[in-house]
């Protein structure tokens, strides 16, 4: 995929005519603003086997993106990035659930829109939301279940993660 944008941040305030007119919200997170040229190459490929008696899937993702930012020379980035998952259904009333995520800068400096984040629901849930940034990241997360009573499962997890700079 090859696509030209251009970021920029969001005004503050509302347009709306029922709802906040002309109310402020609270800033929007900074941006790197400008024309950006970004070239992504992703392959994504998830699985599903029903036919087993331990039903399983699996989802992989990974992502080569290049990007410049047309207004600034020697703005190029290069970012890879990684997401592996699996879902195992060990018995009628378990499961265990797997993710792995990484990412690398390669080259370049990242803008700050397209920095690797750990922190909140869906990466490291007792953490704020994106509390870790970065341009390297590491993420894993595991969860088992056990039904116990009707509508009421027990679930242990573990998080383990950040995002860093390594520059």
């Amino acid at each position: 995929q090859y696509a030209e944008e251009t970021h920029r941040s969001l005004e503050v305030k509302s347009k709306g005519f029922f709802y906040r007119h002309s109310r402020e919200f609270r800033p929007n997170p900074p941006v790197d603003e400008g024309k950006w040229a970004i070239t992504t190459v992703r392959y994504e490929f998830c699985t599903t086997d029903d036919e087993n008696v331990r039903p399983t899937e699996h989802c992989y993702r990974f992502e080569f993106e290049r990007g410049s930012n047309k207004d600034v020379p020697s703005s190029e980035y290069t970012r890879l990035a990684a997401d592996l998952g699996t879902h195992l259904k060990l018995s009628p009333g378990q499961r265990l659930s797997a993710r792995l995520m990484l990412g690398s800068t390669q080259s370049g400096e990242l803008p700050f829109q397209k920095e690797f984040y750990a922190g909140g629901i869906g990466t490291l849930n007792a953490h704020s939301y994106k509390e870790y940034r970065g341009d390297q990241l590491f993420l894993l997360n595991v969860e088992y279940a056990i039904d116990t009573v009707k509508r009421f499962e027990i679930i242990v997890f573990t998080d383990l993660g950040k995002a860093w700079y390594d520059r």
